[in-house]
């Protein structure tokens, strides 16, 4: 008898020795038998059908998930059944580390004279103790105008150095005569994406996020200072390309060439400046801001107070002199001048960059 003959019609025929319990007219009667046939009713089909489906759908799910765990792959019951990962900032740590792992990524600077170098070591000092992936590299570009001293200084800090030839504009402001000598940082491609900084700052807060950032040719902070649209070059987030490079080459010689005298933020504003990816310019400040009241509205934000600012600042840019006016933190004494209600941390950014200057340059 075949197994479809044991289960046709719902009978089941049974090959061993059983004792069933029947009723027979009212009668009792014990039955020994070598053969007998159970009669199962609709309910008794429906419930052996049910068991049946139950009993070899576990052998599937039992050779699926086995091969899933194996070898093969099954996306959507990996999704199912993967563990869900750990919140809080340790598990973060390990995707940005992961992340870090598989891009090329770098803090970028670049330097033009020795003071510069310097101002790059405590910058990039600064970062580290504000939290930096260690993975991540510091490249500096530097021009002919940085000594051998301050190159062996860069490398023996860890850094990578990249020598650079100088664009020097002849005409406008000498202060930012070279500031177009940055803008080989779009060209960059041999990294994924970089972070690009001005040296004579300080980062107070992590910027490390920036580089999760989704996937775009050009982020810049607004320049809130400046009649809008308009942002600034102090803090970019690139992700290098020829393209990026000629296209703000373009403007810069057509600029040239009529005689017009564009910087470095003149000529990226007028290139990128309708595909730019804005950042609020509470990421890059200007030291100048918190000197300012306390208590009045944040220049980078007005509907928050300057102590509100000063509670998480990012990226600080020095653009006023410790005795007022434009200028930096060196060459000027270290004589602070504030206002009876300034913030205290417009004095304290120039403590931290003397502390940091004593220490890596002197």
């Amino acid at each position: 008898m075949t197994a479809s003959d044991r289960f046709r019609d719902g009978v089941i025929d049974t090959s061993c020795n059983i004792t069933t319990k029947r009723t027979l007219s009212g009668h009792q009667a014990d039955t020994k038998a070598t053969h007998s046939h159970i009669h199962i009713g609709m309910a008794g089909r429906r419930l052996f059908l049910l068991l049946s489906a139950l009993f070899f759908g576990g052998i599937i799910t039992t050779l699926i998930g086995s091969t899933y765990y194996g070898t093969s792959e099954l996306p959507h019951s990996r999704a199912s059944r993967a563990p869900r990962p750990e919140t809080g900032p340790r598990n973060e740590r390990v995707l940005a580390q992961t992340s870090a792992e598989t891009r090329r990524l770098a803090y970028v600077f670049y330097v033009t004279n020795d003071q510069y170098a310097c101002a790059s070591l405590v910058l990039a000092d600064s970062i580290v103790k504000a939290g930096k992936r260690p993975d991540i590299p510091f490249t500096a570009l530097y021009t002919d105008e940085v000594s051998e001293s301050y190159r062996n200084r860069l490398l023996g800090s860890g850094m990578k150095i990249q020598r650079v030839q100088t664009v020097r504009t002849s005409t406008g402001d000498p202060t930012w005569a070279t500031s177009m000598t940055r803008n080989i940082v779009f060209n960059m491609t041999e990294y994924d994406r970089i972070i690009v900084l001005d040296s004579d700052a300080l980062v107070i807060t992590s910027l490390d996020s920036l580089f999760d950032l989704p996937s775009y040719p050009l982020y810049a902070a607004r320049a809130y200072w400046i009649k809008q649209p308009f942002f600034q070059s102090t803090l970019y987030v690139i992700e290098p390309s020829t393209a990026l490079y000629e296209k703000q080459e373009k403007v810069f010689l057509e600029a040239s060439a009529k005689g017009e005298t564009l910087f470095d933020m003149d000529v990226a504003n007028r290139a990128f400046g309708d595909m730019i990816g804005l950042l609020p310019g509470t990421i890059a400040t200007l030291n100048g801001d918190f000197k300012a009241p306390k208590t009045g509205p944040s220049a980078a934000n007005p509907l928050i107070t300057v102590d509100q600012a000063a509670k998480s600042p990012k990226y600080v840019h020095f653009s006023e002199s410790p005795g007022g006016g434009y200028g930096k933190p060196w060459g000027r004494g270290r004589s602070v001048s504030t206002n009876p209600d300034s913030h205290p941390l417009f004095e304290e950014l120039f403590h931290k960059f003397w502390a940091g200057q004593d220490k890596l340059c002197g």
